[in-house]
């Protein structure tokens, strides 16, 4: 990727769009070629991505990420059995 020596895995790199959703209608694409100066790849262009443990989808509304949270948290509690009244 030129003079910083960096490399792409395309295995591992993904691009997603951020925009309203009637911006994200436009867009017909499903995958971004890149030319590198060794070899041509192909990156996929995802809807939504799961970085640092923060899930993000294309239009920023977190609702998917708080509804994993919300699921996560209710397994939890779920699993730890009935509490006696204090």
């Amino acid at each position: 990727m030129g003079q910083n020596g960096l490399k792409l895995n395309a295995e591992k790199t993904q691009l997603m769009w951020f925009g309203s959703r009637h911006q994200q209608a436009k867009l017909t694409v499903s995958q971004l070629p890149l030319a590198t100066t060794t070899s041509f790849s192909t990156v996929d262009i995802v809807s939504i991505a799961n970085d640092l443990d923060v899930i993000l989808d294309g239009q920023l509304t977190l609702a998917t990420h708080v509804s994993s949270v919300c699921r996560a948290v209710f397994s939890s509690y779920v699993s730890c059995g009935p509490f006696a009244d204090l």
